[in-house]
């Protein structure tokens, strides 16, 4: 649920546990300004204390990157969260579109930043 309406995630289904019970992955849509994507998101743990979930899509033509990293530091410290989003174009055709969704994800990285914050800490 935490990842639910971030950057335009929705529909999370076929939830994926590792071992541990801890969330390995889930399929999901995302509307982006050039169409729906719907594709799978993996969850990796880098190195404790270093959490990551990344979405790579690649789709219409556009390859559509999302991570969010979580690092812990110290008992009592605070918890950096990075996230970082792109669009990337296949070919030449595909460019004008790539422009449009990194734009609009310029524009609300920062609140999706910390909507992810909210809900993960």
């Amino acid at each position: 649920e935490a990842w639910e309406g971030v950057a335009g995630i929705g529909d999370l289904r076929n939830r994926q546990v590792d071992t541990l019970g801890n969330l390995a992955g889930f399929d999901f849509t995302m509307d982006t300004p050039v169409g729906r994507i719907d594709d799978r998101a993996k969850v990796t743990a880098l190195q404790a204390p270093r959490h990551s979930l990344s979405i790579f899509a690649d789709q219409k033509g556009l390859l559509v990157y999302v991570n969010v990293a979580l690092n812990r530091m110290a008992s009592g410290e605070a918890t950096l969260v990075d996230v970082e989003v792109r669009a990337d174009a296949k070919s030449f055709l595909t460019k004008p579109l790539a422009a449009t969704l990194n734009m609009a994800m310029a524009q609300s990285i920062e609140n999706e930043a910390r909507t992810i914050a909210s809900r993960v800490l």
